[in-house]
């Protein structure tokens, strides 16, 4: 029996109520030596108070899994297993190199105990790191919390905030590569989960938890993240939390009476003043005083550690960047228009026009992590590898894997593209193409009926894993259509009150457009549209537009 997915009916939970259970001395007995779906449970590694962790087997593969599986004392509570299921279900929109991956997830139909099969991580975590060592040096503490920044904004992205960030749920893997775990009480911002945390009542861990979580765990957001990142960070660096108690009462007197932390560089003089401040922002009792994203604290951060990414290197990546864009396609039969905008710390977008043959052409729209030198050096290597391996591989889907394979060993694990590549067929108007984790695909066209349509085949990302698997979808293009492709810049350009411009606000731009067939106009009513929601309000990434259209 696999979990529901999110559009599916809910579970019986009352279901495992009427499970005979094997009998035992207390606690849960062991389920050492089952086998089941294909695993094997090879020995009991941990357990806490929602939860049992074994190390397993997959039997096929032959490689270590973890294998967690839901208290047998918690089978006949609905609210247990219901935030046991919110686990599987938030894991599986998330694959990003620094959150731990499920694989699998489901109920052993014995017993009726609620499992999820993990990535196997061999490791300790920073809590334990924290015992043994008492604090981290700060240069090897500022890349893991990068690592951690960048799989938080990978999350809180898609909507998703963790509401329990702190060192017992970061594991320290191969490489001191840290990851995340502990997404039990993980809240989808769109979602109903809502409904299982009471109003008034806190979540999280005594040290780490923000002050309005503290209040009311309903009013969490993603900068309640950050706050749980600055205590960690705190922590990393200076060898105890920023309160140094885990009594709830002495804490929550700390935070109502608005007691200021004392600062890192103080407590630890190894600790630079910007790192510091930094740290302090995170720290900041009211909400709109943080950073407003961990992109936002990830970018300061790395350019921290990475002077290159500011001044001269800046301006150098610029003009690396926009040397290799391609210049506007005359064709026949098809307009082929683009508009770039890089930030002020220029991003990693970027978009192409490849000649396959005499029939074909391919067309890239992508997003690279991180900004300046670093981004553009990775621009680079996409883009070269798109050109070649597009003119060897006749399908997109195979293209994207090649690429996929070449580019990945040369990547860290927190650098990897989202893209989107399509061949367009000049004489039978087809267009196949696959989404390598970018946007949904836009097809405009006035004559149609819907006029305005999205595609959104799934699809991995390229430089994340070893393996890149995307579906590959077909469309019949015909007279007057305009395919509309963008860069995360847009639908995430924010005005001064934080509210994201959105798809909504897209759509509607490129429908009110004054002349419809005008492929040019429609990127440019687009364009003046988030200028206008924004104003004068300083963007983080570029924004970038493609457009094609069926003459």
């Amino acid at each position: 029996m696999r979990l529901p997915s999110a559009q599916e009916e809910p579970v019986d939970l009352g279901q495992t109520a009427r499970v005979k259970m094997p009998a035992s001395k207390g606690g849960d007995f062991s389920l050492v030596g089952e086998e089941f779906s294909g695993y094997r449970i090879e020995e009991r590694i941990g357990s806490g108070g929602m939860a049992v962790v074994y190390r397993g087997t997959h039997l096929t593969l032959k490689r270590p899994v973890a294998i967690k599986t839901l208290s047998q004392r918690l089978l006949e509570n609905p609210k247990a297993i219901q935030r046991f299921l919110n686990v599987a279900k938030v894991s599986s929109q998330l694959s990003h190199p620094n959150i731990v991956q499920v694989y699998d997830s489901g109920v052993l139909e014995e017993y009726g105990i609620y499992y999820l099969v993990m990535e196997y991580v061999e490791g300790q975590s920073l809590s334990d790191y924290l015992k043994d060592k008492g604090k981290m040096p700060v240069e090897i503490a500022c890349k893991m919390i990068s690592y951690i920044a960048s799989a938080l904004n990978y999350a809180n992205k898609r909507n998703i905030i963790h509401r329990d960030i702190n060192p017992s749920n970061i594991l320290i893997g191969a490489e001191d590569v840290p990851k995340l775990i502990g997404l039990g009480l993980a809240k989808c911002l769109d979602d109903e989960m809502t409904a299982l945390t009471q109003p008034g009542k806190g979540m999280g861990m005594v040290g780490y938890i923000a002050p309005e979580q503290l209040m009311d765990a309903t009013k969490a957001n993603h900068r309640s993240d950050l706050y749980a990142l600055g205590a960690t960070f705190y922590n990393v660096v200076c060898g105890q939390t920023p309160y140094d108690t885990k009594n709830m009462r002495e804490y929550f007197n700390c935070i109502h009476n608005r007691i200021p932390p004392v600062p890192p560089y103080e407590m630890n003089n190894e600790v630079p003043r910007t790192i510091s401040d930094m740290i302090l922002k995170l720290l900041e009792f009211d909400i709109e005083k943080r950073y407003a994203s961990a992109e936002d604290f990830l970018m300061e951060l790395r350019s921290y550690m990475n002077p290159q990414l500011r001044g001269e290197g800046i301006e150098k990546a610029r003009k690396q960047i926009m040397a290799m864009l391609p210049t506007p396609k005359k064709m026949a039969d098809f307009d082929f228009e683009a508009i770039y905008c890089p930030a002020e710390e220029i991003g990693g977008d970027f978009y192409d026009y490849i000649e396959l043959n005499e029939d074909e052409f391919g067309i890239v729209i992508a997003d690279i992590t991180g900004h300046g030198v670093e981004a553009a050096v990775v621009v680079g290597m996409v883009k070269a590898a798109l050109k070649i391996v597009g003119k060897q591989k006749t399908s997109p889907n195979d293209v994207v894997k090649e690429v996929n394979k070449e580019i990945k060993p040369d990547l860290d694990s927190t650098t990897f593209a989202t893209v989107f590549y399509g061949i367009i067929n000049r004489k039978t108007k087809k267009l196949r193409f696959v989404r390598a984790g970018h946007n949904p695909l836009i097809l405009y066209n006035p004559d149609r009926n819907p006029p305005l349509s999205t595609y959104d085949p799934k699809g991995m990302v390229i430089g994340m894993f070893t393996r890149c698997i995307c579906e590959e979808k077909e469309i019949q293009l015909q007279q007057g259509d305009c395919l509309i492709q963008y860069t995360d810049g847009i639908t995430e350009a924010m005005n001064s009150v934080q509210e994201e411009f959105g798809m909504d606000r897209l759509y509607e731009a490129i429908e009110s457009t004054q002349d419809k067939g005008n492929l040019r106009q429609i990127l440019e009513n687009i364009q003046n549209a988030a200028k206008a929601f924004t104003g004068a309000e300083q963007q983080q990434d570029d924004i970038t537009l493609l457009g094609i259209k069926v003459k």
